[in-house]
């Protein structure tokens, strides 16, 4: 072996030993803060700064647009000078938000943050009280802070800072945050395993939360007695944001009796790529439609179409909008001699496009046909009387469509997913606009949002898969987040 052989395989050593430490350090690190927050917290927020940042560095590297650089415009003037980077505080590290009461209220979050250099942190905490003009107090080694203007607290040791809104009670939030500093490890949030479980996931956010809050809006208050805990991942990629869920059912629970393992092939209905919706379902109808009514975001009225009954939980649905089509008919008029001339008219009328598939359970069905028989019109059978739409029979399928629209085709598969819904947000905005209604998307209109796409599977847990893509693929979507705010918050 040479002595250049020596100095190369030296050199590699360093490099790995190097890293080795590094990551052992880090690690350490991002325990540590997470062993602050307390076990029963009801939410937590896990902010992966240094991979975002990483992200945000890059996207905007070389761009005209400078989105970081617009960032900083917002800084208030009055911390404009302010050089974070010797601020003491470790933002490279992970910055946790969470929950001290069972509440979505912000004046129940509080923030963690790690100090990397206490003396430097006293020095910025200093500088930034005569610059604000609040009065820093010490308590048995502990730091504290309360800045009226914002109704914020603050409270820091050696190692972290932690802070909340204080509306009320100031004392007892003082207190509050004071045990948070000084939580033991057997009484965080990582002695919970489905929090630890979390963390080997790849994110740039991490939620976690556990259901129970007398807080939830009565719509959402079966997810008390049906879900354990749900860890959500969050993903700022140019153009998209992903976002993926894990929700821990209860055994029994009315969630856990929704899903079902595929038992037969699905049929689909061709070429909807170009659709405003796209919903396949593969579910259970009794537990569906009790979600459905305790949600009450779709009204469905059993009573005036009966045949819902029959519905074995299959069904792909397909909206393409509406489109203006042309019937032409004759007339007879009367000319001077009072001769009968034939005359040729022109109705231009709106329809709508929807096409669905649905499974359906035969002696049911069977059953209900008795007391309500279907309704024929000439060669058609109608999905109700008066309608344009016509139903034809596949095999266990009944397959809808409006007669003035080519009758779609279809083919069967086997998926994975229970329940996948595709949406063309853009043309979806047009259509309620179209309709008359108001815009009840403007958040998501305002961050650019082009197109949805949600699917949700039971394995071992519920598992759910949510991407928004955007308009702009070229930048990275956080950026379209912090934009939103900054426009909504100054």
């Amino acid at each position: 072996m040479t002595k250049k052989h020596v100095i190369i395989i030296l050199l590699i050593g360093i490099l790995l030993s190097s890293i080795t430490v590094f990551l052992i350090f880090n690690k350490k690190q991002d325990i540590d803060i997470l062993y602050k927050v307390p076990k029963n917290a009801a939410s937590v927020l896990v902010v992966n700064t240094f991979d975002l940042s990483s992200k945000l560095f890059f996207d905007d590297l070389g761009k005209s647009s400078k989105n970081i650089s617009g960032l900083i415009e917002h800084i208030p003037d009055s911390l404009s000078d302010i050089d974070l980077s010797k601020s003491g505080l470790e933002f490279l590290d992970k910055i946790v938000l969470f929950s001290t009461e069972d509440s979505i209220s912000l004046n129940h979050t509080a923030f963690i943050l790690t100090i990397s250099d206490i003396d430097r942190f006293n020095n910025f905490a200093d500088s930034i009280s005569h610059k604000l003009n609040f009065i820093i107090e010490e308590d048995k080694g502990i730091k504290q802070v309360y800045y009226k203007s914002l109704n914020l607290i603050l409270v820091w040791n050696n190692d972290f800072i932690a802070g909340t809104k204080a509306v009320d009670d100031k004392a007892g939030k003082f207190k509050t945050l004071k045990k948070v500093l000084s939580t033991r490890k057997g009484q965080s949030i990582m002695a919970d395993s489905n929090f630890v479980k979390g963390l080997a996931n790849k994110f740039d956010g991490f939620f976690y939360s556990k259901p129970g809050s007398e807080n939830l809006p009565k719509r959402l208050g079966f997810l008390n007695d049906t879900v354990e805990s749900v860890s959500t991942f969050i993903n700022f990629n140019d153009g998209e944001i992903e976002i993926t869920a894990s929700l821990k059912q209860k055994k029994g629970s009315l969630l856990d009796k929704l899903f079902i393992n595929p038992e037969k092939e699905v049929y689909f209905i061709e070429n909807v790529d170009s659709s405003i919706v796209n919903i396949d379902l593969n579910v259970k109808p009794a537990a569906f439609f009790q979600i459905a009514r305790q949600l009450k975001s779709v009204k469905i009225n059993t009573k005036k179409f009966p045949y819902f009954a029959a519905w074995d939980g299959r069904m792909n649905l397909v909206a393409n909008g509406s489109k203006i089509i042309e019937n032409e008919f004759i007339t007879y008029e009367y000319d001077d001699n009072f001769n009968k001339v034939e005359v040729k008219e022109k109705t231009r009328d709106k329809i709508w496009d929807i096409k669905a598939i649905l499974g359906v359970k035969e002696p049911a069905l069977d059953s209900i046909y008795k007391q309500n028989p279907l309704i024929k019109y000439k060669s058609d059978t109608l999905l109700f009387k008066g309608s344009n739409f016509i139903i034809n029979k596949i095999e266990d399928n009944y397959l809808t469509y409006n007669k003035h629209t080519e009758k779609p085709r279809v083919y069967q598969t086997r998926k994975k997913e229970n329940i996948s819904v595709r949406l063309d947000f853009k043309r979806i905005i047009e259509l309620t606009k179209e309709l008359g209604f108001k815009n009840k998307y403007s958040f998501l209109d305002s961050i650019g949002l082009d197109k949805l796409k949600l699917t949700v599977s039971k394995r071992e847990n519920i598992l759910i898969a949510c991407h928004l893509y955007l308009e702009d693929k070229e930048k990275n979507a956080f950026f379209n987040l912090s934009e939103y705010f900054q426009k909504n918050l100054n």
